[in-house]
C-alpha cells in the first residue's frame, strides 16, 4: 500500500479545501493506475465534516502511524506548505524509521 502524506491544517478553510482537492485527485489518479493507495487526509476530511472530531495531527497521529506501518511506500505531495507541516515531517521520519520507500511528488 502507498501512504499519501501532505499538509492539511491551515487557518484559511479555502486553503484546506484546495489541499484536499489536490490530494484527492492524486489518490484517484494513482488508484486508476492500479495502485493501492491510502490518504488519512482524504479519509479524515470527510469525517470532520460529519462529526465534531479534532483536525489536528496530535489527534490523528496514532491513526497515521498505524497506516504507515501497513504501507510499503510514502508519497509526499510537495504542495505549498508541505515543508512546514509538523504532521508531514513526523510521517516522513516514521517512514524512514520503518524503512519505507519515500517518493517526493512535485506540484
Amino acid at each position: 500500500m502507498i501512504y499519501v502524506g501532505a499538509p492539511y491544517t491551515h487557518e484559511d478553510k479555502n486553503v484546506i479545501e484546495q489541499r484536499v482537492s489536490i490530494i484527492t485527485d492524486y489518490c484517484a489518479k494513482e488508484t486508476l493506475n492500479g495502485n493501492i493507495i491510502f490518504s488519512p487526509i482524504v479519509y479524515g476530511h470527510y469525517l470532520l465534516k460529519s462529526r465534531e472530531i479534532p483536525g489536528d495531527y496530535e489527534f490523528w497521529k496514532k491513526f497515521c502511524i498505524h497506516f504507515l506501518n501497513l504501507s510499503l511506500e510514502l508519497h509526499v505531495l510537495m504542495i505549498p506548505g508541505w515543508d512546514k507541516s509538523t504532521g508531514l515531517k513526523d510521517e516522513i521520519e516514521i517512514a524512514k524509521e520503518l524503512g519505507l520507500k519515500i517518493k517526493y511528488i512535485k506540484f
